[in-house]
C-alpha cells in the first residue's frame, strides 16, 4: 500500500512539473492608442499598391511584420479620381481634388486644345504640409522615382532627388527613358526601386529631414505595363518588400527608428485593362469646340460652348463608360472634385477598359482612377517612434495623413478636411491571409 501510495505521489509531482514547463498560451492584451510626437517622419507611398497585393506579400512578408509593429488600417481609401498627383497633394494638403486643385493627372494648357501634367508646383491650391514644416523651421526632403513629384512639390522642399536629378553623394540611377524593350522597362523598374530605398536611407543618415516624401515608383509602372495580375508584378512585389524589410533593418539597428515614425501608403490600386475608348478622337469628331483629356479610367471634357447635355446624352450609355457627370453636380461634390475651374465633364470607364488611343493598349495593361474599389482600396501602416505597436486604425483616407504628420511633428496652423487617424486597441490583419 505504501509502495502504491509513493508511486501515486511521484506520478502528481512530474504532472505538476510537466504543467510547469509547458509553454504558455501568448496572449496579447489591447494596444495603447496614444501617439507620441516625433522628430523625423516618412511618408513612403508604394504607388499602386491596392490592398489586394497584401496576399501577395503573405502573413510572413516584412510588410506583414512591419504592420505588426506598428498600426495599421488595410482598407483605407485614396481619393477620387484615383491618380498618383491627385493623391500625392492629397497627402501634403489633406484636402480633397476640387479643394487642392489637382484633379487627375492631367489638364488642358491655356490653348485650350492639349492636355499637359498637373506637376507645377503652383497649381496645387492648398498650403502644404512642407510649408507648414518650413514656417516652423522643420527641414523637408523628396526622394522619388517620378521626377514629376519632385517638381509637383518643390515649393518649400530643402532637398529633392529623383533618378533624373539625383544628389551629388547618391550613387547614378537608371533612367527608364532609355529602356528599348520590355524586358530592359520591367528590369531597371525594380533597379530603380531598389535605388530609392537606398537614396532615402542616406539622405536620412546625410541630412535628416524632418519631414521626407517617398514615392517607389516600380509598383506603378510595371502595373501599368504588364498588367496587375501578371508575374512580372508578382516578382516586383517580392523585390520591394525584400527592400523594404533592409530598410526598416537599417533604420533599426542604427536606432533611426526611435526618433522617426514612417507612414507607408499606396496612393491607388490598378485594375486590368485591354479594350481602349478613344475620348480625345470622339470628342473632337461629334463636338469640334469640346476638348478632351484622357487619363486612365478617367477622362475630361471641357465644353467651350457645346451643349452640355448633348455631350452627356452623347457618351451615356457608350459601351466601356461607366458613368459621366459635370464637374460642378451633386455627384462631384460627392466625389470631391467639384470646381468651378475644373473640367465640365469627368467620364469614368468600366473595368476592363480606358480612355486611351487603341494602339497605345499594349503599353498599359493595368489602369486606375475610377471609384472601384480595385482602384481605391489601400493600405495605411505607421511604424516607429511615435506610433504604438499592434494598434489597429479606424477606417480612414489619404486625408488624414497630413494632420497626421502635424500632430507627429508639432505643427500648429493646418487647416484640414479630416483630422488625424483615430488608432484601435486591435489591429486585424487578415488581408495579408488573403
Amino acid at each position: 500500500m505504501k509502495k502504491l501510495i509513493a508511486l501515486f505521489t511521484a506520478f502528481i509531482l512530474v504532472l505538476a512539473l510537466m504543467a510547469g514547463c509547458a509553454p504558455a498560451e501568448e496572449t496579447s492584451g489591447p494596444a495603447s492608442t496614444e501617439l507620441r510626437e516625433s522628430e523625423h517622419v516618412v511618408i513612403l507611398v508604394l504607388d499602386a499598391l491596392s490592398s489586394a497585393y497584401l496576399s501577395e506579400f503573405g502573413a510572413n512578408s516584412n510588410l506583414a511584420k512591419i504592420a505588426k509593429q506598428g498600426a495599421c488600417v488595410l482598407d483605407a481609401q485614396c481619393v477620387y479620381p484615383s491618380h498618383t498627383l491627385t493623391n500625392h497633394a492629397t497627402i501634403m494638403t489633406g484636402a480633397s481634388a476640387g479643394a487642392h486643385g489637382i484633379i487627375g493627372n492631367v489638364r488642358l494648357a491655356e490653348d485650350g486644345i492639349t492636355s499637359i501634367k498637373s506637376k507645377e508646383p503652383e497649381m496645387i491650391e492648398c498650403e502644404t504640409i512642407f510649408e507648414l514644416a518650413k514656417a516652423q523651421g522643420l527641414k523637408t526632403a523628396v526622394v522619388s522615382g517620378k521626377n514629376n513629384l519632385v517638381t509637383l512639390f518643390s515649393k518649400d522642399c530643402d532637398i529633392g532627388t529623383s533618378n533624373v536629378r539625383p544628389l551629388d553623394y547618391l550613387a547614378e540611377a537608371p533612367n527608364l527613358d532609355n529602356a528599348e524593350t520590355n524586358e530592359q522597362y520591367y528590369e531597371m523598374n525594380l533597379e530603380l526601386a531598389d535605388w530609392v530605398f537606398e537614396s532615402l536611407y542616406t539622405v536620412l543618415e546625410t541630412e535628416a529631414p524632418n519631414l521626407t516624401l517617398v514615392n517607389i515608383q516600380s509598383t506603378d509602372y510595371i502595373g501599368h505595363r504588364f498588367g496587375p495580375e501578371s508575374d512580372e508584378m508578382k516578382t516586383c512585389i517580392k523585390r520591394v518588400d525584400k527592400a523594404l524589410g533592409k530598410l526598416y533593418d537599417k533604420m533599426e539597428k542604427s536606432g533611426m527608428l526611435e526618433n522617426t515614425t514612417v507612414i507607408i501608403v499606396a496612393d491607388h490600386g490598378m485594375t486590368e485593362s485591354n479594350e481602349a475608348i478613344n475620348l480625345q478622337v470622339l470628342t473632337m469628331q461629334n463636338f469640334p469646340e469640346a476638348a478632351a483629356a484622357i487619363d486612365g479610367r478617367t477622362g475630361y471634357i471641357w465644353l467651350n460652348g457645346t451643349d452640355e447635355a448633348e455631350v452627356i446624352s452623347y457618351f451615356e450609355g457608350m459601351e466601356g463608360v461607366a458613368s459621366i457627370f459635370s464637374g460642378t453636380s451633386e455627384t462631384a461634390e460627392e466625389f470631391g472634385v467639384a470646381s468651378e475651374t475644373g473640367p465640365d465633364l469627368i467620364l469614368n470607364s468600366e473595368p476592363g477598359y480606358v480612355f486611351l488611343p487603341q494602339p497605345m493598349i499594349d503599353e498599359y495593361h493595368g489602369q486606375h482612377g475610377s471609384p472601384d474599389d480595385s482602384d481605391m482600396i489601400i493600405p495605411m501602416i505607421c511604424v516607429g517612434g511615435g506610433i504604438p505597436a499592434g494598434a489597429g486604425i479606424e477606417a480612414t483616407d489619404l486625408r488624414a495623413v497630413a494632420p497626421l504628420v502635424c500632430k507627429l511633428l508639432g505643427i500648429s496652423g493646418g487647416e484640414f478636411e479630416i483630422s488625424e487617424p483615430t488608432l484601435l486597441p486591435q489591429q486585424d490583419l487578415a488581408a495579408f491571409k488573403g
